[in-house]
């Protein structure tokens, strides 16, 4: 659970700049206040508090794309779908986001019941803020071919105009939330490189990391 981490130890490990983590397996709006919070402690750490709106944003984005991939494996394996097969990932996603969104109680609880995480971690330096969203399914070639393509129109265009065209995917809704985030830190002089996501083993992992220098 999110807010078993006290604020002593945030305090520690902001000052001891060790990482920090968080475990969730339900990422609730109370959690998500939480981690708001220390996004805040460490940003005032940092004297980036400018940035708090704009990374809160970025976190909630990954955190939200984190919990829809661990969503998706208990939905695939409950209609006995195979998430690695491109006519079966259509299938599945055909109604994905209504039946799940209609009933996130028992998501939350399957979830949790079968193991899957979103891990959080924050650590600083002295020249940057890093920050990372891990969860625990192994991203498909159809998931990293889909998250390619938005972040390059992302790095391509200049504005949602543009770029909507290019990354409007009828399969995972219209997918415009993580072009939104890169377009937004180009727009406050942040370059979307600073946001990396691959995998690693069994976990996708997104991370931030963010210059203490401002521009």
């Amino acid at each position: 659970m999110v807010k078993d981490v006290t604020f002593k130890k945030i305090k520690e490990a902001v000052e001891s700049r060790r990482v920090l983590t968080l475990t969730t397996h339900s990422y609730r709006s109370d959690e998500r206040d939480y981690i708001d919070t220390i996004l805040d402690q460490y940003l005032q750490e940092a004297g980036r508090e400018d940035l708090k709106n704009q990374l809160s944003y970025c976190i909630h984005e990954l955190a939200g794309n984190a919990k829809k991939a661990n969503t998706k494996r208990v939905y695939f394996q409950e209609r006995g779908l195979n998430i690695e097969n491109e006519a079966e990932y259509y299938i599945g996603m055909n109604n994905f986001k209504e039946e799940t969104l209609g009933n996130v109680e028992h998501y939350i609880s399957k979830l949790k019941s079968h193991g899957y995480y979103m891990k959080f971690q924050f650590q600083i330096d002295d020249k940057n803020i890093k920050i990372a969203v891990r969860n625990n399914s192994k991203l498909t070639s159809i998931e990293e071919e889909r998250i390619q393509k938005k972040i390059d129109a992302a790095e391509k265009y200049c504005d949602m105009t543009e770029a909507y065209a290019d990354i409007e995917d009828a399969s995972e809704g219209a997918g415009l939330g993580l072009v939104m985030m890169i377009l937004m830190l180009k727009n406050i002089g942040l370059n979307g490189s600073i946001l990396s996501i691959f995998g690693r083993g069994d976990e996708t992992i997104a991370i931030l990391t963010i210059s203490l220098e401002k521009p």
